[in-house]
């Protein structure tokens, strides 16, 4: 099922004041419980913040109190123009005192150059506004001196209209049809263009654009008087690369037309290479065609819940290849409770009948859970549910959700009244439940449909509603518990995890896992502390960093728990953008020339990203400096080991829609520095799918580069994305194995699934339900690879017989098996390696260097016998990551004894490489393994269409990261769409990407983007309270404010600035609702895909805003989720929400112990900004604030929106 997640996040700043000459809020947070004020606190203590504005109550600076890494003010900053229009946004800087007092203009700008950071550069946003009462945004300028206004590199806009002929006429009729139950749409294609004049346009040039480039390097986009996306148009080399919407009579998105299609276009064309949708009486998408996959189809029940989704193919293993429905039901509060397969045909007739019997239902629309021990009990699986919801017999139970209580199958009894070894206190009696939180689950682990191993999952909470046991039991038997205790504030400063393997396994191989956190007096996580049964302690990592909180350093590995002794000291350095520039120093910053005496000699690896300032050369002035790029774009990358010292480098090339054309290898400190011995060189079509592949590699030699690949690819006519064949001319095996030169290469299935590959030995590749392999066939029953998963796709064993030899591998959360023997237990810089000798198991530490896409380049340790670090095993890779070859491919292990030293024969288990994706090199199938697809390196592709890849129309569903590898990765083979707010994130807390991370980890079936819907966080919290009551045309005199730059990347969406030169809140929801139109219209809804809005905090009540003028304007909102929303329920913002048919359900989640939740009076939002100045400690922060706390809580949260019906 897919979905797109509008996650709009923003924390507040709150408060009081100071300088007695300004006006001023001043807010105090206590860290550490205390029955009386505290006169002057210590940042332990508590945090102080004082937000000042002028006379007009603009909002002008923010100070920090003793916020900085060495305890001094933390001062933010913002300016206005004569129209009192936001045109500056200063970045955060730290003061040289800590008095709290209001800092004016030139004190701002003699701190801010006195910060070395920010010293000669441009420590600022810029905006140009438009010289007309519709004051326009002309252009945005990012923070840097290559980005300020006047540098040329700004994201400049152009408003305009279409002009005859430069756009087709494209529309579609629906029509009722009798026979299928829906309007069935016809499209209309005659070869005319809009008249000019009738459409808007908006050219948008991004960072990297110059005059020169004419129409390359920008976008348009065309919309109709309605708002809806006509168009979307971007250029390489001068030619236009179009996707067209298509509209019914009813403003339904029925067609998306690529840019892969030219001419007319006729039916075939839409059933090999367009975007189709049909939708029901009331406007539900209940049919859906992607390219190269059959159509499916959606059943709903009365409430609009999904409630069946099919073709699915069997999720068991003696079903062969039949299919059936996957079917949802719910209880009484529309949280998901069991999910099924049912065995039936799935095609456009059977969807009549299931949805007509869905619509005759007059009663048992939800489950109800059963009150006493009895069960239900179909299949053979038991659970406390009423069953009386169809299906009711006849289908195979995957999964089921309990919530409120702990009367369930398996669930704990008697509830402990403390847990993390006697030291956390948990919330449960027989009054005081855990409600509305997700208590338990039972998730079916997928073997035949007579097997019914599971896995059974229970949660404790403390006090305040904060997750402090979960409690597994696995498939085999055994169990994994984790507990946490929590300091006052909420941060985890100890955690345990106890497991053990089976039900059978020996005591010996049983292990807990202790880990210790300290922090810093600003709530700063300083150091990880890791202990394996009653083994000494060792320190995983300790941080440091700079005055604005963001970690520049961390010392990693070795005994020393107080000291800065440790294995490696890794830098960080970024440039004023925050993008990742250095680890460590490979190069004097001064003059771009190598550094061979590095101030760290130890360091074992190196790493350096190239922007905006590409490389000077190297010591013989060659090569010539590369290409500056400012658009985000990586010019070059460079890396250095202790292998063998030897600096190595490539140089990235782009065509005009920014993916990658070429990368160029070079060792620059030679005399001849350009070798191209690992070089790439790609080519396109007008949907990215690759046509020409080049590699060269085997060889690292100065004077010799050898071709290993000169791929052709074949697609097929009709379905032009599904690849055919590739054939290489190289006569090389290495890289791309061309294995099959007689008839096409690989066959698909009707999903879309690549199930053979005649170049790889691949006779038949099985699917499930999740389109996930279950089964890889290499023509011989002695010859197979056989992956297992529970219910929500999670892999728990694989088993492979390659004819001679047999292996199997079991996946137990951190702890990974290989033949029934613990191999590893993996730790956040890296894993512990293990081995069974007669006394127990014995413990050696491993750690990873990861470079910025989170590549594993280098794993280390310390040789116990001698104590030198030493390493174990180095990868270097492609763009698109295949490793290199035939240097620095020495590798080393642990031996008995403690000792490091050389193997031939080196133990394959932790295969975990590119991206950190594990290898999949059983049987030679080449794979890396990324949780919802399988992605193959040396052709660039997935294996599986995109389950989103409507909402990427423009581009082919097998495309790996658009081909921007250098730059991006895909977490998941999914997308969930993450909007931050106030500050975008810039605590430093990354809780964008654990927000990404616990997503994943849930199994929720989306890519995760982040929008930035930001104008700093003083102006978010005044929003927050000056539109938290009322809804819809709220007159209130306020000043717009600017946030990031327009734009769109793998990683991150910014929605942009408010349309300024009206001078209310108005104006700002409204070019937010434009933003959002367009991002929706660029990117449109699948059929079946629900429209989420998610808000936490300000971006709940941005989201509630947004949600009630987007859906006033026709577009249906089917989950808006308010999490630690100041938006009252009594309020009439919330009633208008409720009231509005186009927003189909409104999910609250209130933080437990935060009074800014759900304020019910003017004396909660005083209380609430009181107890919330300091997010160490207030509770409105625990969904955001850095340690496993908040992590555990952000996995109730997801596990409570999955069970109330978000998908």
């Amino acid at each position: 099922m897919k979905r797109k997640f509008l996650l709009l996040i923003a924390l507040p700043l709150v408060g009081l004041g100071q300088s007695a000459n300004q006006n001023y809020a001043k807010t105090t947070v206590y860290r550490t419980a205390t029955t009386t004020s505290i006169a002057n606190p210590t940042p332990e203590q508590a945090k102080v913040s004082v937000s000042y504005f002028d006379g007009l109550g603009k909002p002008i600076q923010t100070v920090q109190h003793k916020q900085s890494n060495s305890g001094k003010d933390v001062i933010s900053s913002v300016r206005y123009d004569a129209f009192n229009r936001p045109n500056k946004d200063f970045l955060p800087y730290p003061a040289s005192d800590a008095t709290m007092l209001f800092r004016d203009s030139l004190t701002v700008n003699s701190g801010m150059n006195n910060y070395p950071i920010y010293s000669g550069d441009v420590p600022f946003s810029q905006i140009r506004f438009e010289e007309s009462p519709l004051g326009r945004v002309l252009k945005r300028a990012a923070p840097g001196y290559n980005w300020q206004i006047g540098s040329g590199h700004e994201i400049k806009s152009e408003y305009q209209t279409n002009l005859n002929n430069e756009v087709k006429l494209i529309s579609a009729t629906s029509t009722w049809s009798s026979t299928l139950g829906i309007f069935k749409p016809q499209i209309n294609d005659g070869g005319t263009s809009y008249p000019a004049g009738r459409l808007f346009k908006m050219v948008t040039k991004d960072e990297s654009w110059e005059a020169a480039d004419g129409v390359n390097h920008t976008q348009e986009e065309f919309k109709d008087v309605q708002g809806r996306i006509i168009l979307k148009r971007r250029y390489n080399a001068g030619i236009s690369h179009d996707t067209y919407y298509v509209y019914d009579q009813f403003g339904n998105l029925t067609y998306v037309i690529p840019p892969s299609v030219s001419g007319t276009v006729t039916e075939g064309k839409l059933n090999g290479q367009c975007y189709q949708y049909r939708y029901d009486r009331r406007d539900r998408i209940a049919h859906k065609k992607l390219p190269g996959k059959n159509w499916e189809f959606f059943v709903y029940d009365k409430l609009d819940r999904l409630v069946a989704t099919g073709p699915a193919l069997t999720p068991f293993t003696d079903l062969g290849r039949n299919t059936g429905w996957i079917i949802t039901k719910y209880d009484a509060m529309n949280r998901i409770v069991l999910t099924g397969w049912l065995q039936q045909s799935v095609d456009s007739l059977t969807w009549k009948s299931r949805q007509y019997d869905r619509d005759q239902e007059t009663i048992n629309f939800s489950e109800t859970k059963i009150a006493t021990t009895t069960n239900s009990t179909v299949g053979g699986v038991s659970f406390r549910y009423s069953n009386l919801v169809w299906p009711t017999t006849a289908y195979h139970v995957l999964t089921v959700n309990y919530y409120d209580d702990y009367n369930f199958p398996n669930a704990p009894s008697p509830i402990p009244s403390q847990v993390a070894s006697n030291t956390q206190s948990v919330f449960y009696n027989d009054t005081n439940k855990p409600k509305g939180l997700s208590t338990g689950n039972y998730i079916r682990v997928l073997e035949t449909t007579a097997d019914t191993r599971r896995e059974v999952n229970y949660i404790l909470y403390d006090i305040y509603g904060r997750g402090v046991r979960n409690h597994k039991i696995n498939h085999l038997g055994g169990y994994t518990i984790n507990d946490s205790k929590l300091d006052f504030s909420g941060q985890i400063i100890a955690d345990e995890t106890i497991h053990k393997y089976t039900s059978s396994s020996a005591s010996n191989t049983d292990v807990t896992v202790k880990q210790f956190y300290t922090y810093s007096p600003q709530g700063y996580l300083t150091k990880t502390e890791h202990r394996l049964n009653a083994n000494p302690s060792e320190s995983l990592a300790k941080f440091e960093y700079d005055e604005l909180g963001k970690m520049t350093a961390k010392r990693v590995g070795g005994s020393d728990l107080t000291g800065t002794a440790c294995l490696q000291k890794i830098d960080y350095y970024s440039n004023i953008r925050g993008w990742l520039t250095d680890i460590n120093y490979i190069m004097d910053p001064s003059t771009g020339l190598p550094i061979y005496q590095s101030t760290n000699p130890d360091d074992l690896f190196r790493f350096k990203i190239h922007y905006d300032d590409p490389s000077l050369g190297n010591v013989f002035g060659a090569p010539p400096p590369g290409e500056a790029l400012y658009n985000g774009n990586i010019s070059e990358t460079e890396w250095k080991t202790r292998s063998d010292m030897t600096r190595r480098r490539y140089r990235y090339f782009y065509d005009d829609l920014d993916r990658l054309i070429e990368a160029s290898y070079e060792k620059p400190d030679n005399s001849t520095p350009e070798t191209n011995s690992y070089d790439e060189v790609l080519s396109y079509d007008k949907n990215g799918n690759i046509t020409h592949l080049n590699r060269n590699g085997e060889y690292d030699d100065n004077l010799y580069n050898l071709q290993i690949d000169n791929l052709t690819y074949t697609y097929d006519t009709s379905k032009i994305d599904r690849l055919l064949s590739v054939s290489d001319s190289s006569g090389i095996s290495a890289g791309f194995n061309d294995g099959n030169i007689i008839g096409s290469d690989y066959g698909y299935d009707t999903f879309g699934n690549l199930i053979a590959d005649k170049n790889k030995g691949i006779k038949v590749i099985v699917y499930n339900h999740l389109n996930l392999p279950t089964g890889i066939d290499k023509g011989s029953s002695s010859r197979f690879i056989k992956y297992t998963y529970n219910a929500v796709g999670t892999k728990v064993a694989k088993s492979w017989s390659d004819g001679t030899a047999t292996g199997t591998t079991d996946y137990q959360d951190m702890f990974q098996y290989t033949d029934g023997v613990m191999d590893f237990i993996a730790t956040s810089e890296g894993n512990v390696d293990t081995k069974l000798k007669s006394g127990g198991l014995v413990f050696n530490y491993v750690y990873n260097y990861l470079d910025h896409l989170g590549n594993i380049r280098l794993r280390y340790a310390a040789d116990q016998q001698t104590g030198e670090v030493k390493i174990l095993e180095e990868n270097n890779y492609y763009p698109f990551g295949l490793k290199h070859n035939n240097y620095n491919i020495s590798r080393s292990a642990y031996i008995d004894g403690g000792g490091v030293g050389p193997c031939t024969d080196c133990p394959k288990f932790y295969n975990y490489k590119y991206n950190g994706k594990e290898w999949q090199d059983e049987l030679a199938v080449g794979w890396y393994n990324y949780g919802a697809r399988n992605y193959d390196p040396a052709i660039g592709r997935w294996m599986n269409i995109d389950i989103l890849a409507d909402n990427y129309a423009f581009a082919s569903p097998y495309n790996y990261v658009l081909n921007s590898p250098t730059s991006a990765i895909d977490p998941d083979g999914k997308r969930v769409y993450f909007i931050a707010g106030a500050g975008n994130d810039s605590s430093g807390w990354r809780y964008t990407e654990r927000w990404a991370q616990t997503f994943y980890n849930a199994g929720m079936q989306g890519k995760f983007y982040v929008v930035n819907s930001s104008r700093g966080q003083t102006a978010d919290m005044d929003f927050t309270f000056g539109n938290s009551s009322e809804g819809y045309k709220r007159e209130v005199y306020v000043y717009n404010y600017g946030g990031s730059p327009t734009g769109m990347s793998t990683s991150s969406i910014s929605l942009g600035n408010p349309i300024e030169g009206e001078f209310t809140e108005n104006s700002y929801i409204d070019s937010q609702v434009g933003a959002y139109e367009k991002h929706l219209k660029d990117n449109p809804l699948a059929e079946g895909e629900q429209m989420n809005m998610v808000g936490y905090s300000f971006g709940s009540v941005m989201s509630a805003q947004v949600a009630l003028r987007l859906a006033s304007k026709g577009q249906v909102i089917d989950n808006l989720i308010l999490i630690g929303s100041p938006i009252s329920d009594s309020s009439n913002l919330y009633k208008q929400l409720k009231a509005h048919k186009n927003i189909k359900n409104i999910i609250r989640y209130d933080i437990p112990g935060d009074k800014l939740s759900n304020p019910k009076d003017i004396l909660d939002w005083i209380q609430g900004a009181s107890e919330n100045t300091d997010d160490k400690t207030g509770h409105h922060f625990d969904l955001a604030r850095p340690g496993t706390a908040a992590d555990r809580a952000m996995q109730v949260v997801i596990t409570w929106l999955m069970n109330n019906g978000v998908k």
